[in-house]
């Protein structure tokens, strides 16, 4: 079987099961730590309790799947379930720490995140890119691919888009990409964002994103100007040993 979080954002969505060439049943349990660790893989963030709620603009014949014995220490995508059908309201759950909605100050930009079914459309970044260009009349070089992300075994790719134009509306224009049926979105998200450059560098978060079963003093190291932002890896061509010494001398 195969599980995913089918949403914007990486690490939260819609909770999402498939066993065979029938396609993605959404589906619910109440153990969240079960399904963040045992059936999506992610690790436990420190601080952090999964939460879960019901889409209640969305119902129709689901599948429901009582969990069969999964209990702590059990290997990632090896919990199994036990099919049943029944009506249920999607299941949103949020595995990893959400990100921030309260107001800022300063400069702001627009963000468009989503998913899309890889194996629905087969697009490339490339592809992706100049699609977005035409819907927002802009070139396809003033279409920020912040983010692709496929994740193959899931069968979506998560997408960051910026327009870097200041003569288009990127609100209207996002949205509108958002609306389009042809990427087949899974799930979209437009927002505005507090501009990175703006965020002096010493106010930006760092953490140590850990690693399932590694302990919690190995991981990847993870920032961003705010929390209303997915934390990213730094650039490996400008790590170093010494900034290794300093981060772990600091976060511990």
């Amino acid at each position: 079987p195969q599980y995913r979080l089918a949403g914007a954002f990486p690490g939260m969505g819609k909770f999402e099961y498939k066993t065979s060439n029938f396609g993605w049943w959404r589906t619910r349990l109440t153990n969240l730590v079960s399904v963040c660790q045992q059936y999506i893989g992610l690790p436990a963030y420190p601080g952090h309790t999964p939460t879960a709620w019901f889409d209640t603009t969305f119902g129709k014949q689901n599948v429901y799947h009582g969990p069969l014995p999964c209990g702590p220490g059990a290997s990632p995508h090896t919990c199994r379930m036990n099919p049943q059908r029944m009506y249920i309201n999607p299941f949103v759950v949020q595995c990893v720490p959400p990100l921030s909605v309260d107001p800022f100050g300063g400069a702001a930009v627009t963000q468009f995140n989503a998913a899309f079914d890889h194996t629905a459309n087969g697009l490339t970044m490339l592809q992706a890119r100049e699609m977005v260009a035409e819907i927002a009349g802009v070139v396809p070089e003033e279409v920020l691919m912040l983010q692709w992300m496929p994740r193959l075994t899931d069968e979506i790719t998560h997408v960051t888009i910026q327009i870097n134009n200041t003569g288009v509306n990127a609100n209207l224009a996002l949205n509108s990409v958002a609306g389009n049926s042809t990427f087949g979105w899974i799930d979209t998200d437009v927002r505005q964002m507090p501009v990175p450059a703006t965020v002096p560098t010493t106010a930006w978060e760092w953490a140590l994103e850990p690693i399932a079963g590694r302990g919690p003093m190995e991981g990847f190291v993870t920032t961003r100007p705010t929390n209303h932002y997915l934390p990213g890896v730094p650039c490996a061509a400008r790590w170093s040993t010494e900034l290794s010494k300093t981060f772990c001398a600091t976060i511990f």
